[in-house]
């Protein structure tokens, strides 16, 4: 296809001669105005037009460039990028930008769709995607600077003075100016195709007769130029009125409130999560006087509050890259909070049914849109024919207002962006790793949607979360990396087979009847409470209530074998956990004999609900053996502690010699006088690995002995791993998983159940860590102990090992909304849901009420032990500030009412 003579069906005049980049440039009566500003420097419209037009006559002159031919540009957000979109488009080429975001694998199909005559790439970008004279487009390479914000971001030879004799090609409304990207149903890159007049038509539609910019005005957009989001908000409407517009590397909503202030920004365009920031940060808000929102669906309840905390009107936009740009919004003084807006001048937009039907007001159904939008954007057959169909779900009122529902197909919405699963899913499966994949949109509130991927293992005893992390980081944008990953034995289908790809939200769980709180030890209570949760889960709980001895579920985990010590196991939930492998509401099983535990984090998890979950994350894994290695002389010890390192690939190779799971990822050596203590740390799968990381370092110190060149003596553990009690080391290098459990609790809320304030709760806390740290206490919470060792005791794991996994570090802080957060790290938890004592029937019928039997679940178990740890902190130390714990225990934690306090 010719991009340069395509044409566009609104266009009266299809041989009108206009040109973009120039119309924009020129739309000022006031060229000394500013145009650009960045952080070190100022842009007149004067100073653009000189740069953009030498720049764009030199490619003509020099690089042998024709109207016509398409140029690829990456580079940050920057003055060098803004001017050289500008000079390819008035030379009369057809510019693409790319994402510097973009990973190699993206950038190439992207050049490859795209087919550039000629690549302008920032200097900093080369290395990674075109890295030598070998790739094809080493040749028409153009390179800038763009950290330079003055006009030597270029070469010379660019900006040279162009002969009296040059004429400008002439450019036509209806010539291609921009080919855009966005991602189709196949998850690969769809081109989307704008002319001149195309653009123009959408400025004079949106600028001029919806926001209302003046030249005055100062404009700032978190998004990028490589979206048409930023490209519209940042280049076409302040060029239009003769504003000027804010271009720095990044715009985040972190960043944000010191932008606005440094700039005196008077237009805002960013998402909701930003402006929900702004809000919660409390920054001066005294410049701006507009406020747009687009990239994902405006919530009422924010558009109020802005409206009431600024004296600002938050109105809402909604386009698409198949439009251009925005097609619904509204002026200030239209705004409907929880409405989108209007269609735009010269748009045609309808809620349509699936025979292409209009709806009446108030039935949702496809958004479709037509009218200043080129003819190759429309459907050409069925019953959408001569629409353009978005995707997007909404509704219309009687008045001609739209709703945004959301998507009406598969695509995420996360931080602004809107992402084809497909093509994470294809990124995964190249990894070799997965043998089929789902990803999909978990509802969340702070970003709009998570990136759920459910994997099924090629094998799932070997495979490894953390490597698919790293594959997918190499091959994907940042935004597009899933949240979480859910490990299953087999992806959800209908009858035809087809995947069931819903927009899923935390599951919630249905509440424990009340009366299960009551102290009722009767069988039949218990047999209740059995149905109950066998009903709501499908797992069998009668492993709980044998207590005969099993010869061989035994063998590997006890000597001289004389009975069973029972111990009771309450529940305690719904749990609802929204996490990076554990999703969802959860029946937590708890072995104690300690009365009113249960209760207590029982009460803790009625601050959980499917609405407001437990975030949990894991950022680590080790597992450690410790050796201490002898020698003769502190010099052969040394000159030992310098050569070891250089040893890893060879004993890593060795361990995956001896064990299928186990991987040696790095050492830890430290020379003492004549002796060298190590710390092997490895990952274990889905096991403890204890005795799996004691079997293969025997076998790497007997490798040792046979290779190094100093004679030795060893000890398997010298004690350095610090195995089976807490050190200072653990609670920085971790021992097991590292994870992290953090809630938001409501003041209404917390008082509602806890009958406390967080101003209470935040007395306590500092009181207590002063406390501790008078004591010399190295972890700051409550009782960590209490719920780690009773989930340890039900679940069949390491008992001992709550001796280093009740370390712990509790941050609290009252919100700038008066709420009460508080966030928990356990450095060094160490779970396993294969090998030792998981095999046991009981251990089993545990693990099965979590979901986490079985390979792949370690990472699951150990986000639901934080969260349930959390739960127990936040209930006891509630219990403190409101001077009840001690009520508690009188009605709960006493074996005879005779008993005085």
């Amino acid at each position: 296809m010719d991009v340069a003579n395509s044409s566009s069906s609104f266009l009266s005049q299809e041989a009108e001669k206009l040109n973009i980049s120039a119309w924009l440039i020129n739309q000022t009566p006031h060229p000394d105005n500013l145009c650009f500003r960045t952080l070190n420097n100022n842009w007149t419209y004067r100073d653009v037009k000189k740069t953009v037009d030498l720049i764009a006559a030199n490619l003509l002159i020099k690089h042998n460039f024709k109207p016509g031919n398409r140029v690829a540009l990456l580079a940050p957000c920057s003055i060098a990028q803004t001017l050289c979109w500008l000079a390819v488009v008035r030379a009369g080429g057809v510019i693409t930008t790319l994402n510097p975001a973009s990973s190699k694998v993206e950038f190439d199909n992207i050049i490859e769709l795209a087919s550039p005559a000629l690549i302008i790439i920032d200097e900093r970008l080369r290395e990674k995607h075109i890295p030598d004279e070998r790739h094809p487009l080493f040749s028409r390479m153009i390179s800038i600077d763009s950290e330079k914000e003055n006009d030597e971001f270029i070469s010379d030879s660019l900006l040279e003075a162009v002969p009296a004799s040059f004429c400008w090609p002439e450019s036509h409304a209806s010539d291609i100016a921009l080919i855009a990207f966005t991602s189709g149903s196949t998850g690969k890159p769809k081109i989307t195709l704008h002319s001149h007049g195309d653009i123009k038509a959408n400025c004079e539609s949106y600028v001029i007769n919806i926001l209302k910019p003046q030249p005055a005005d100062i404009i700032v957009c978190t998004a990028p130029l490589s979206f048409n989001y930023g490209l519209g908000s940042l280049i076409f409407a302040p060029m239009t009125v003769g504003a000027s517009s804010v271009l720095l590397r990044e715009v985040s909503p972190k960043t944000l409130p010191e932008i606005i202030a440094r700039f005196q920004a008077t237009v805002l365009f960013t998402a909701p999560t930003a402006y929900r920031r702004l809000l919660k940060a409390g920054w001066s808000t005294s410049t701006l006087r507009k406020c747009i929102s687009a990239g994902e669906t405006l919530p009422e309840d924010l558009a109020l509050q802005w409206r009431e905390a600024t004296g600002l009107v938050l109105t809402d936009a909604l386009g698409c890259t198949e439009a251009l740009h925005i097609f619904i919004s509204t002026r200030e003084e239209d705004a409907r909070p929880g409405w989108t807006g209007k269609a735009l001048p010269g748009y045609e937009v309808a809620v349509l049914d699936e025979s292409g039907q209009h709806l009446p007001a108030g039935m949702p159904g496809y958004l479709a849109v037509r009218g200043l939008i080129a003819d190759r954007a429309l459907a050409k057959s069925g019953p959408f024919a001569g629409w353009l169909i978005t995707g997007d779900r909404a509704e219309q009122n009687s008045d001609g207002y739209f709703r945004h529902l959301g998507r009406i197909d598969n695509l995420i919405i996360t931080r602004g962006f809107t992402l084809d699963p497909t093509e994470i899913e294809n990124a995964i499966l190249r990894s070799g790793a997965v043998k089929e994949c789902m990803v999909t949109g978990e509802d969340d509130k702070e970003i709009t949607q998570r990136i759920v991927a459910s994997l099924v293992p090629e094998d799932p005893v070997t495979f490894d979360v953390g490597v698919l992390r790293q594959w997918l980081a190499t091959q994907l944008s940042y935004y597009k990396l899933p949240h979480c990953f859910h490990i299953v034995t087999a992806l959800p289908r209908n009858g035809n087979g087809k995947l069931m790809r819903k927009r899923q939200a935390i599951a919630a769980a249905a509440p424990l009847p009340r009366r299960f709180s009551k102290q009722h030890f009767l069988p039949a209570d218990i047999h209740e409470r059995h149905q109950f949760l066998e009903q709501h889960t499908g797992v069998s709980l009668a492993p709980l209530f044998d207590e005969s001895l099993n010869a061989e579920t035994l063998k590997g985990n006890i000597e001289n074998a004389i009975g069973t010590a029972s111990v009771p196991v309450g529940i305690a939930g719904p749990l609802h956990v929204q996490g990076q492998y554990a999703s969802g509401g959860f029946y937590v099983p708890l072995a104690t004999t300690e009365g009113s535990m249960v209760a207590s984090y029982h009460r803790g998890m009625k601050l959980f609900n499917a609405d407001n979950p437990v975030k949990t994350v894991i950022s680590g894994e080790n597992m450690q053996r410790s050796p201490v290695f002898c020698f003769d002389s502190m010099i052969d010890a040394t000159a030992f502690a310098h050569w070891l390192p250089s040893q890893l690939p060879a004993l890593q190779q060795q361990v995956s010699e001896h064990s299928r799971f186990a991987k040696l990822r790095s050492l830890d050596v430290q020379p003492l006088d004549r002796t060298v203590f190590v710390r092997f740390n490895y990952t274990t799968g889905d096991a403890a690995g204890q005795n799996m990381v004691t079997i293969v370092t025997e076998k790497l110190c007997l490798w040792l002995l046979d290779h190094c060149p100093w004679p030795y003596r060893y000890l398997l553990s010298g004690n350095f791993d610090t195995d089976k009690k807490h050190s200072a080391l653990n609670m920085i290098s971790g021992r097991g998983r590292r994870v992290s459990a953090e809630i938001v609790v409501p003041a209404n809320e917390l008082y509602k159940v806890m009958k406390t304030t967080p101003e209470q709760f935040m007395e306590l806390y500092w009181l207590a860590t002063k406390g501790g740290w008078l004591a010399g206490a190295t972890s700051n919470g409550c009782h960590s102990a209490n719920g780690i060792a009773a989930l340890f005791i039900a679940l069949g794991q390491d008992a001992a090992c709550v001796a280093e996994s009740s370390s712990m570090i509790m941050d609290c802080r009252q919100t700038t909304d008066g709420d009460l957060r508080v966030a928990i790290t356990i450095p060094s938890l160490i779970v396993g849901t294969v090998g030792g004592g998981v095999n046991q029937p009981y251990a089993q019928a545990g693990l099965a009420l979590l979901g986490c039997q079985g390979a792949g679940k370690a990472n699951k178990l150990a986000e639901i032990v934080a969260a349930t740890v959390l739960a127990g902190e936040l209930s006891l130390a509630c219990a403190m500030a409101s001077h009840t714990w001690a009520t508690a225990h009188r009605k709960h934690g006493r074996t005879s009412s005779t008993v005085k306090a």
